[in-house]
């Protein structure tokens, strides 16, 4: 949850065969939040199509995050943790350099240099370039923005990153310019 209400979550069942993202932006409701956002199920034959979804949160600052997506036999609760190094702010430098990630039939290969520009490949012929960006509040996270072009077909992304600095990965959490999709990326040097 992002200090401006912006809710990215990414949940994988626990057979791994499925991930839902859910994309959503709160609002203040007294003491707790809620909002109207979209659930995305990757994986599993499932095309990544949004469903919308209902999202009320309780927030202890620096403690706990309470969660409840949806309502009646589709609602799902999550009780997180607050981790400290989401308060280390991110630095472009500290993302810089080569990426790749497996992501269906193909293979990404992308370069991200020390002012956050991003290029590259896939195996299956698309190229990519885009811009990570640190937010204002200087925490973990940093802003996304993807444009793929495959045969002249141009898809943008946008959303965020952050690196796991246990891992080593790079993750990201994008969707379509207009919401329809989401995509799940975990990069590895």
């Amino acid at each position: 949850m992002l200090p401006d209400g912006g809710l990215w979550a990414v949940q994988t069942s626990s057979d791994g065969a499925s991930t839902q993202v859910i994309k959503a932006t709160l609002a203040v409701q007294g003491n707790d939040y809620s909002a109207t956002g979209k659930r995305y199920t990757l994986g599993a034959g499932n095309a990544g199509a949004p469903t919308t979804v209902v999202v009320a949160a309780s927030v202890v600052e620096h403690s706990s995050l309470a969660l409840r997506t949806g309502s009646g036999a589709e609602a799902q609760d999550l009780a997180l943790t607050w981790q400290a190094r989401y308060d280390t702010s991110a630095s472009l430098a500290g993302l810089a350099g080569a990426w790749s990630a497996t992501v269906g039939a193909g293979t990404l290969r992308w370069s991200i240099d020390a002012d956050g520009h991003i290029s590259g490949t896939r195996t299956t012929g698309c190229t990519y370039t885009g811009q990570l960006t640190l937010r204002a509040e200087r925490k973990a996270v940093v802003d996304a923005l993807v444009l793929e072009d495959c045969a002249g077909a141009r898809t943008q992304l946008n959303g965020i990153a952050t690196r796991n600095r246990d891992t080593g990965r790079l993750s990201m959490v994008l969707t379509t310019a207009d919401d329809s999709q989401a995509v799940l990326l975990a990069l590895g040097r």
